[in-house]
């Protein structure tokens, strides 16, 4: 059961509502995630804000022990995001980080697609994603190019999961 939405945006929360419609759900909305969290009961929570909002707003997260589904990436650096796995591990908070776009069905058909060929298993997989900018740089370059690995790197795993992951940059 769907309770509660937290959104802090008018366009974003307008979408999510238009597509709730068609369900029996009649979630509180709330535009302070703290407001949420401190005025519903929650079973679970799904953090998706991006990298710079998950990495601010997970610590305060993890002294309440609920279980969480969230958003990678969930720090601007990979050394953030491993500190922020160990405090989530230390504070025994339940806790699965994954991929917004990974529930959807075009990505499920996909990697069906490239499991089922005919032609054999896959050998090499080119993401161009965001290959366009520079080698890091600056502090923000290098935030993009790691918001764009992990996304990359979890859809390589799930199209050959039995195969090794190796990232050529």
């Amino acid at each position: 059961e769907l309770v509660a939405i937290c959104e802090p945006e008018d366009a974003p929360l307008n979408r999510a509502l238009e597509r709730l419609r068609s369900l029996p759900a009649s979630p509180s909305i709330f535009t302070s995630w703290q407001d949420m969290v401190s005025n519903v009961k929650l079973d679970a929570l799904i953090l998706a804000r991006g990298q710079d909002e998950n990495h601010n707003i997970l610590p305060q997260l993890t002294k309440r022990p609920m279980p969480m589904l969230v958003s990678a990436p969930i720090s601007p650096t990979v050394r953030g995001g491993m500190d922020m796995v160990k405090q989530m591990r230390a504070a025994r908070v339940p806790f699965q980080i994954g991929l917004q776009g990974a529930a959807d069905p075009v990505i499920d058909a996909l990697i069906d697609e490239a499991n089922t060929a005919q032609t054999g298993p896959l050998l090499q997989v080119k993401v161009g994603q965001r290959a366009h900018l520079p080698y890091p740089a600056d502090a923000e370059t290098e935030r993009d190019w790691v918001f764009a690995l992990v996304h990359s790197c979890d859809l390589v795993a799930r199209l050959a999961p039995e195969r090794p992951v190796r990232v050529h940059v």
